[in-house]
């Protein structure tokens, strides 16, 4: 295991959070609706309950995008800084940031950790090794305790094509 995790965020956000490391929202918990397709699993309950909720925020079966992610307590990390350089910069194509997150604080700080592929019905992309963080409380920035370093991302220049004529 990794002893950091990484997240990337595009400078509008990191403008508008005012550099704090935040969640779109404060839903911590999810229910299943009967008009979901949902293969049956060992890691989906009935009511309200995390574990559900963790599998919206991955599944694109369960969730209309939208409103899930902009409402979720949960933030999604990487233990690998390249797949976080490549989301904080929109594709390399803009300027981002990266945050590095030591892990072993987290606990110390009451965040938790969710490793997506021990919970996940459904792992969307699985070279991100998506690892998500719930803050307490729901909803609030992550500790300051625990971000190591904020380090602002230029986007790469793409070699430009050129025709012949």
């Amino acid at each position: 295991m990794s002893d950091f995790l990484y997240r990337g965020i595009n400078a509008k956000m990191f403008d508008t959070h005012k550099g704090k490391l935040m969640p779109f929202g404060k839903y911590s918990k999810a229910d299943l609706f009967p008009s979901e397709f949902l293969v049956p699993s060992n890691n989906l309950y009935p009511g309200y309950n995390e574990k559900n909720a963790i599998d919206k925020h991955q599944n694109p079966n369960r969730y209309n995008e939208n409103e899930f992610k902009e409402n979720s307590a949960y933030l999604s990390t990487t233990p690998l800084r390249e797949r976080a350089i490549y989301y904080a910069t929109n594709r390399y194509s803009e300027i981002g940031y990266v945050f590095t997150i030591e892990r072993k604080k987290l606990k110390e700080y009451s965040v938790l950790e969710y490793n997506i592929s021990n919970i996940a019905t459904v792992i969307t992309i699985p070279e991100d090794e998506e690892v998500l963080l719930l803050p307490s409380p729901h909803g609030s920035s992550i500790p300051e305790e625990v971000i190591i370093s904020i380090e602002k991302i230029n986007p790469i220049e793409l070699p430009q094509k050129h025709n012949k004529t």
